[in-house]
């Protein structure tokens, strides 16, 4: 599969030529590279019964302008939409955009970009229960960002449904659920109200190690750390950490002459690449300590995958 890019002096479009599935496929809305910026879209085919999810970071180095564009496996979007409900059926749109709705079926989640990433950035959700219409309501991409225990979004004569705001990996997850029952609390995101959440997602980060032994400065190592994504949510109950690393570089240079002077680096970082998988990925939970006799560190998960 091979993308183009089509550029005016502020707005781009990608396309997909030459897909292996023969399709033909659209171009994408217009993307706004006029600044720093991180965010999903999506490519349709000619007939809009398929897409596929891309993410776009653009970011500024002294007077030039970087572009990552990198196609998402579905589950690794930016939003997703989480039906939680047992019998309603969420429809989902960008707001201007009313031949494409999405349909989220009860007990499944569901990727969410946007189709024309220039229009707007509002979401617009409506709840169908019992062949019963809900009114419209909508979501907008700053309120995304704030920590919401629950709110009410749709009310029919059958049912009444909440939603909620939380954070799974790099996703921001906007779940719907029955407001007359209890909300089952998921292990792997915490409990209880959010306090506090901090992202750190950096294209790249850089160290560099100097000894000042002698007169003369000279760099010992480099570690080069690409991407870099942190994450930390603190709940009433848990608070959990992650970071995750996607390509790990260590170079040695204290002795030119050696025969390896690169200590550490992605020896398959195409296949890692083609996976989606990263090279460190730490996630750990902790147990906020309410008497002296509770555990306050609970490690859930820890993987390590060099290649």
């Amino acid at each position: 599969m091979k993308k183009s890019i089509k550029s005016s002096s502020r707005f781009i479009k990608v396309r997909i030529n030459g897909s292996e599935d023969n399709q033909q496929w659209k171009d994408s809305g217009s993307l706004d590279v006029s600044g720093p910026g991180n965010f999903d879209f999506i490519i349709q085919n000619a007939a809009q019964t398929q897409d596929k999810y891309f993410n776009i970071l653009t970011s500024m180095q002294d007077a030039s302008l970087f572009i990552n564009l990198q196609e998402l496996n579905p589950s690794d979007t930016l939003i997703q939409v989480k039906n939680s409900t047992s019998d309603g059926e969420i429809i989902v749109n960008q707001q201007g955009i009313y031949d494409t709705k999405y349909s989220v079926l009860p007990h499944t989640t569901l990727p969410f970009a946007w189709l024309q990433p220039c229009l707007n950035n509002t979401m617009v959700f409506r709840l169908i229960s019992n062949n019963k219409h809900s009114p419209e309501f909508s979501i907008k991409l700053d309120e995304l960002t704030k920590s919401l225990s629950e709110k009410p979004a749709f009310e029919t004569e059958y049912e009444k449904v909440n939603y909620r705001f939380s954070l799974s990996g790099r996703s921001r997850v906007i779940e719907f659920y029955p407001a007359k029952k209890q909300k089952k609390k998921d292990s792997t995101q915490g409990n209880g109200e959010i306090k506090l959440l901090f992202r750190v997602c950096l294209p790249s980060l850089g160290i560099s190690l100097i000894s000042t032994a002698s007169q003369k400065k000279c760099e010992l190592a480099y570690i080069s750390l690409t991407p870099l994504m942190f994450a930390m949510v603190n709940r009433e109950e848990t608070s959990t950490i992650q970071l995750r690393i996607k390509s790990i570089t260590i170079d040695n240079n204290f002795n030119r002459d050696v025969q390896y002077p690169v200590i550490i680096f992605p020896h398959n970082a195409a296949k890692l690449q083609e996976l989606d998988l990263p090279h460190f990925d730490f996630i750990c939970k902790i147990r906020n300590s309410k008497k002296s006799t509770d555990v306050t560190w609970d490690f859930f998960f820890l993987k390590l995958i060099f290649n």
